[in-house]
């Protein structure tokens, strides 16, 4: 597979691939949102309760201007010696997938973006997880058209098979016992849309998990603490699931749901064929 492919000139898409934003988006700065674990979606109408979160529509200016975000200045990255490129846009309410961002030093806007997820038929994970992730891109795409988007989707798959987030929790129990004593892997597609050019990049990066053998009573306590709720697989490596795991073969920010040495070098060749085209 070629890594990050850029495709240049792309106006449409397979039909499955949904092009427009369904039911508007809500954003909100990364630097103020909560730092909460819990249901992404359900986080965030939590957030718009309190008003916390702004539509783009309702912003200014000299809103955007305050958080670093206006159509003038550089924005200094050691990923990018002119300048990060802005806006730059997370279709994601994940906050690991935001402190995955801040944490190399990243400065983006970040948007709930509403995407069909489901998989498409009689694909490999790898591919299956790319055209999500280009869904949810291209899904803020309308909000954002001079913005470069960047959406993730992350998956567990254990005999071929995926395992998604568990509806209950004995469902969550059930995920845990089968991949207990276990190899699994995590498998995240990124896709970066340019919404000025409407280039296109996508990639998938697998990493391997192994997970001790544990008690179903153990299993059962740690799904009792919440932390499998939202979570593909039904754990998350960076919390109280690092218990479980004894070893992973490959990128631990991919496991944890953002592979981001792939996706800064997707970001970057985006931005140079962007420059390539002007």
């Amino acid at each position: 597979m070629d890594r990050c492919r850029v495709i240049a000139g792309v106006k449409s898409v397979s039909p499955d691939m949904p092009t427009r934003l369904r039911n508007g988006v809500r954003v909100k700065p990364h630097s103020i949102l909560r730092n909460d674990a819990g249901s992404d979606k359900h986080r965030v109408e939590s957030e718009e309760e309190k008003g916390r979160i702004i539509p783009h529509s309702r912003r200014n200016s000299r809103e955007e201007e305050r958080e670093g975000f206006s159509s003038q200045g550089v924005i200094a990255s050691p990923w990018f010696p002119d300048g990060q490129p802005h806006p730059l846009i997370l279709a994601s309410a994940s906050p690991r997938r935001r402190e995955i961002l801040r944490q190399v030093g990243l400065r983006f806007v970040q948007v709930h973006a509403e995407a069909d997820e489901t998989w498409p038929v009689g694909v490999p994970p790898e591919e299956a997880v790319q055209a999500i992730a280009l869904r949810k891109a291209l899904a803020v795409v309308p909000e954002y058209p001079d913005g470069i988007i960047i959406g993730a989707d992350t998956s567990v798959i254990l005999d071929d098979k995926p395992l998604g987030k568990p509806g209950s929790p004995e469902e969550a129990v059930r995920m845990l016992c089968r991949l207990a004593g276990r190899m699994h892997r995590v498998v995240t597609g990124i896709a970066l849309v340019d919404g000025r050019s409407r280039m296109q990049t996508t990639d998938a990066v697998s990493t391997e998990v192994w997970m001790r053998p544990a008690t179903r009573q153990e299993l059962a306590a740690y799904v009792a603490s919440g932390e499998p709720s939202d979570k593909a697989g039904a754990y998350g490596i960076q919390g109280l699931g690092a218990g479980l795991v004894t070893e992973i073969r490959g990128c631990y920010f991919n496991v944890v749901g953002l592979p981001i040495t792939r996706t800064i070098e997707c970001l970057q060749k985006l931005v140079e064929a962007r420059r390539a085209s002007r």
